[in-house]
């Protein structure tokens, strides 16, 4: 134990000593975007990776070794909290053809960077490349793919010679939609920059912030970038801009969602309203008492005039004839659910959220061994998970002080336990239950049983 104290010790003492010899006048760090040469990405604070030396000329020098060949290879020289690029400001770009040797050189006379060796190879273009919309996508605007940089779907076409375009369809009102446009399919090479009016020209800024604006009602959006002014060595002469048109027909489409064997799955939408088909019934979770979640019918699918789910409603569904998959028909729509519901999801994949601080977050699933169904922690101790898109997830308050790993009390005539249902006439027969939520005539043994939404101990 001694000797890993005095270790990390000595670790700190190294990184606190690193820290200020970064931050005096004459330390230069080399920061790049290739975590397999660089060590990290832009993570100028890695000192013994990439502190340049001062050589006799005056210049400072950093020489890398590389296995193998690289394109898009981009750096910077950091002293302090000044970054220093190319003539521009811009980032040095380069490519490495093969492996070997090249070496990174600032000369504090010009204020210049450079890369020098055999294998390096100037960038003076993008080549015969392609263009990518992304963004905070979901549903319809960006065709639900959020924040990657190469998906096919949002693949732009070329309209004119260097000009980009791509056509969204039926999209939702939303606030703070977000956008930029990556070349090629990474993110070494993107445009951002600040909306203006629409269908008005704005600069499309090389690696700038994201593109924000608003969709005040369901509208068709069609996204521009003009790249035939643009220069490459000043990174400047880009442009983008972006239409929307209103009054667009609601349309309706459909969705398949797997259930388990049990007849149970989740789903969430926030922008479109969901109809149930028939033999299909979907809860919201009002409150959890002890180990009873409280179920309240959202929508029946045999219901005429009640089988729809409102937009941005997370429900659990229940289906008795237990199908592999069902089909929801979704519509746009601006309606939500006003209940407590307990219940949360999102477009995309995410972090569970939902509950406040100290929120215990459940998964519906089956136990490790396969034996039960329910809600599960999602992580240890009832922490946040990765949720998969349009999948619900219960988040349990910390005021509600319930610590259970599980809860397998769920609606439904074949269900694993037993639930306690808002508005639906307990029935108040002599039906028993054992502690797995299997249904028995009456009590045979020992034990504790279930009767009327109760337990109850026979001796």
């Amino acid at each position: 134990m001694r000797k890993k104290l005095f270790s990390i010790l000595a670790l700190l003492l190294t990184v606190c000593s690193a820290w200020a010899q970064s931050n005096t006048e004459d330390t230069y760090i080399v920061a790049g975007n290739n975590t397999a040469i660089f060590g990290g990405d832009y993570e100028w604070a890695i000192l013994d990776a990439n502190l340049m030396t001062l050589g006799n000329d005056g210049k400072y020098q950093k020489a890398y070794t590389v296995s193998q060949a690289y394109n898009d290879v981009q750096l910077k020289v950091v002293n302090g909290d000044v970054w220093i690029g190319d003539a521009n400001d811009n980032n040095v770009e380069f490519n490495l053809t093969d492996a070997g040797t090249f070496t990174v050189v600032f000369d504090p006379e010009t204020n210049g960077v450079s890369v020098t060796g055999e294998i390096v190879e100037e960038i003076t273009g993008f080549g015969n490349y392609t263009v990518y919309a992304v963004g905070n996508g979901e549903g319809n605007w960006l065709n639900g793919v959020y924040w990657d940089p190469a998906d096919a779907a949002n693949e732009m076409t070329e309209v004119e010679d260097n000009v980009w375009q791509i056509t969204y369809e039926n999209v939702p009102y939303n606030y703070g939609r977000q956008v930029k446009f990556t070349i090629n399919g990474t993110w070494a090479h993107n445009f951002g920059g600040t909306f203006g009016d629409i269908g008005d020209w704005s600069d499309a800024v090389y690696n700038g912030d994201n593109i924000t604006f608003d969709t005040d009602d369901i509208c068709t959006v069609t996204l521009t970038l003009d790249l035939s002014n643009f220069d490459f060595d000043t990174k400047t002469g880009a442009r983008f801009k972006i239409d929307i048109v209103y009054g667009e027909t609601p349309v309706t489409e459909e969705v398949e969602v797997t259930l388990a064997p049990t007849g149970y799955g989740t789903y969430y939408n926030s922008g479109k309203m969901v109809t149930l088909p028939t033999d299909v019934v979907a809860y919201a979770v009002s409150d959890v008492t002890g180990d009873q979640p409280t179920y309240v019918e959202i929508a029946d699918g045999d219901s005429e005039t009640n089988n729809t789910v409102p937009a941005a409603t997370a429900v659990l569904l229940y289906c008795d004839a237990k199908p592999q998959k069902i089909t929801l028909t979704l519509t746009e729509s601006q309606d939500s659910y006003s209940g407590t519901n307990l219940l949360h999801g999102s477009d995309g994949q995410t972090w569970t959220t939902g509950g406040g601080e100290g929120a215990k977050y459940y998964k519906l699933t089956y136990s490790n061994d396969q034996n039960r169904f329910g809600w599960f922690w999602g992580a240890d101790n009832g922490g946040v998970f990765t949720s998969p898109a349009h999948k619900a997830w219960l988040a349990l308050p910390a005021s509600n002080s319930n610590n259970a790993r599980a809860f397998f009390n769920l609606p439904g005539d074949d269900a694993t336990g037993i639930a306690t249902i808002e508005n639906k006439q307990q029935n108040a027969d002599n039906v028993w239950y054992d502690l797995n939520g299997c249904r028995i005539n009456a009590p045979k043994t020992k034990g504790i049983y279930v009767k009327d939404g109760r337990k109850l101990v026979i001796k």
